[in-house]
């Protein structure tokens, strides 16, 4: 009877835990075995537990369920297929493991300990000099604004509060990054200053674009600690002065140490359409002026376009010096001036009246034509009789007719003398 009352407040004491604490415990365990991991007793020879463990760490580690008495204890655990009072919190597949140990002496205020240790060392050890494991603090509340056709960029850093501090103003500088937006910060170019503040010169910017800036702390050269700098402050954001966009810029050229030299030149996308720009170099102050070909073109940004052009070096020396220039090509095409007749309004009146003289002069000849053959045919005496009307007018064209024709005898004969003679 009193065992079983022992039960019962067991069974009670352990609800009003679990009521109270299981949700604090709960977010405060991160590994998959704490997470899984529930024991529950019969208050009178032994605890069972279940847990799992990631699958993919078997192959590296194997973990041990350890239960604390005086001393940690490892309890045995065998395989099991199922989770018993949990389920797998992890996206991978999770081993069940099973555990039974005995015990007997339960008691209403125990509170058990359990955790997992891995079954070989795997910590590792570091001996730190902090003199040599330095790391300043980042810049902050950068801020940039223009002073004549400068840019004044300026920062703050903060070394402590320490009554002597350890890291001194001596110790430390400062690097500058800054590039336009659209290009990467792997080729930025850098400043280096002991002060907090560093002015840009117009030359160091292409004029009319977006630029920005990033500052971190370095350790002097001259400093007696040694480390790494600092992580980077916040970019500050600003436009460079104006400029001709028609220009071209960012020219760059780069001699690979063996035959290529290759340079890149930028133009407004906006200007591509209108002009063509090319790479003009000459080897030498007397040499001819030369156009690289082909030309490759990149389109980088919606703003700029960008193209590159590749030309041999032949004997290269020490002493060698080529002149680059990007410039508009010379471009043109030729056209056949008579395929290509653009009518004008004058060409189009003097073919309009051309025609109608010609259609008026048709037929005043038709008309007068036909009054003439009327008035020749009135003055023969008596047509029916004629030669030439006889027949329909065949007798214009009869073998009589005709046959004055192959001589060059020009008196009438045959029927044409009776033609004149009657026309007489």
């Amino acid at each position: 009877m009193n065992q079983q009352m022992a039960l019962t407040w067991g069974l009670l004491y352990m609800a009003l835990v679990a009521l109270c604490w299981g949700h604090g415990v709960t977010e405060a365990q991160e590994t998959v075995p704490l997470q899984t991991l529930q024991c529950y007793n019969d208050y009178t020879s032994r605890i069972i537990c279940s847990w799992a463990d990631m699958e993919d760490a078997q192959g590296l580690l194997n973990m041990t369920l350890y239960r604390k008495l005086e001393k940690n204890y490892p309890v045995s655990c065998d395989l099991s297929e199922d989770l018993l009072w949990s389920e797998c919190p992890s996206p991978h597949r999770c081993v069940p493991r099973r555990c039974v140990i005995p015990y007997t002496q339960f008691s209403i205020t125990d509170e058990d300990y359990y955790s997992f240790q891995p079954n070989r060392d795997v910590g590792i050890q570091l001996v730190l000099p902090l003199a040599q494991h330095v790391q300043p603090p980042p810049p902050k509340d950068l801020h940039i604004s223009p002073s004549g056709d400068h840019f004044l960029l300026k920062w703050s850093v903060t070394l402590g509060d320490a009554p002597v501090p350890w890291l001194a103003q001596e110790d430390i500088q400062f690097e500058v990054t800054y590039k336009r937006l659209q290009d990467s910060w792997e080729d930025a170019p850098s400043l280096h200053t002991r002060d907090m503040w560093v002015s840009l010169e117009p030359k160091l910017l292409l004029p009319s674009n977006i630029y920005v800036a990033r500052v971190r702390t370095r350790l002097s050269p001259g400093s007696s600690l040694s480390g790494r700098p600092s992580t980077w402050s916040p970019e500050v954001q600003w436009d460079s002065q104006p400029g001709d966009k028609a220009q071209p810029q960012n020219v760059l050229c780069f001699f690979d140490g063996i035959q290529s030299l290759s340079c890149s030149w930028e133009v407004w996308t906006q200007m591509t359409g209108s002009v063509s720009f090319g790479l003009f170099y000459s080897s030498s102050p007397a040499a001819p002026e030369e156009e690289c070909w082909p030309l490759v073109k990149e389109f980088q940004d919606s703003l700029h376009t960008r193209y590159h052009c590749r030309l041999t070096v032949p004997s290269p020396s020490p002493h060698s010096q080529y002149t680059v220039s990007v410039k508009p090509r010379k471009q043109g095409k030729y056209i056949k001036s008579f395929s290509h007749m653009m009518p004008t309004w004058g060409t189009v009146l003097s073919l309009i009246f051309l025609i109608l003289f010609l259609l008026l002069a048709l037929r005043f000849g038709c008309v007068y034509g036909c009054r003439m053959y009327r008035k020749w045919k009135e003055k023969i005496p008596n047509p029916s009789k004629s030669l030439l009307f006889q027949d329909g007018g065949k007798g214009l064209w009869s073998t009589s007719s005709m046959a004055a024709f192959p001589t060059k005898n020009l008196s009438p004969q045959g029927p044409r003398s009776n033609l004149v003679a009657e026309l007489q």
